[in-house]
């Protein structure tokens, strides 16, 4: 006989996953050039698995629990997920910048700068302005990563919940 676990057991498990999975992907990005496109790709990329580690510990609970499961479970498990990954995610990408790799910022300045003097645009006082942020590493604080996570995060966990949801039968 298995162990029948709670939804934030099987939520802690998923949210670990998602958290490796991030922290992989945030590892590419940081030793990636500068790209247009690259944001995009990440954005998908990162839905695709925040989407993932929330729908499979959802049928995972819902299948020890005969096949059902209640909005307020599935959207228990999604919430966890997000915000385990989440704020793990921020605090490494924290470290990371920091104290793994402090020349991040100048590095994706530097490649921001070459793709904009190829652009044609690298003089303007706007591109120069980004630029200087990215090098001080204004452009996305810590707090405010953390908290855009949990708003997008809690939004799709509202959708998966709606669509997971299973309810038994009255009879």
């Amino acid at each position: 006989m298995t162990d029948i676990k709670t939804p934030i057991q099987v939520a802690l498990k998923w949210g670990l996953i998602s958290l490796i999975c991030s922290i992989i992907l945030n590892l590419i990005v940081f030793n990636m050039g500068f790209s247009m496109f690259l944001p995009i790709l990440v954005l998908i990329v990162g839905l695709a698995i925040t989407i993932a580690c929330m729908v499979i510990p959802v049928k995972e609970y819902r299948k020890q629990a005969e096949g059902f499961i209640s909005f307020q479970d599935a959207f228990i498990i999604c919430i966890a997920v997000i915000g385990i990954s989440s704020i793990l995610t921020a605090i490494f990408s924290s470290v990371y910048v920091n104290y793994i790799d402090p020349s991040y910022f100048d590095r994706m300045a530097d490649s921001m700068q070459e793709w904009a003097d190829k652009q044609g645009i690298g003089n303007s006082p706007d591109m120069e302005k980004a630029i200087e942020d990215i090098k001080n590493g204004k452009n996305k604080g810590f707090l405010s990563s953390i908290f855009q996570s949990l708003i997008v995060g809690t939004i799709i966990s509202l959708i998966v919940a709606a669509i997971m949801q299973k309810k038994k039968p009255a009879f």
